[in-house]
């Protein structure tokens, strides 16, 4: 199992990854949050045209 926030604020999402088996994963977003970026983890560069 594998929790993590994803997103950006203001909607940021809750995502929980479960292993099936060998090939396969189940991903659910049970709720949303927010949540300060952790230290150390820079904001990576945005692409733009």
């Amino acid at each position: 199992r594998l929790g993590a926030i994803v997103g950006d604020e203001p909607m940021m999402r809750a995502t929980l990854i479960t292993r099936i088996d060998d090939k396969s994963t189940s991903t659910v977003q049970p709720w949303d949050t927010v949540a300060p970026r952790l230290v150390n983890f820079p904001q990576p560069s945005r692409f733009t045209f």
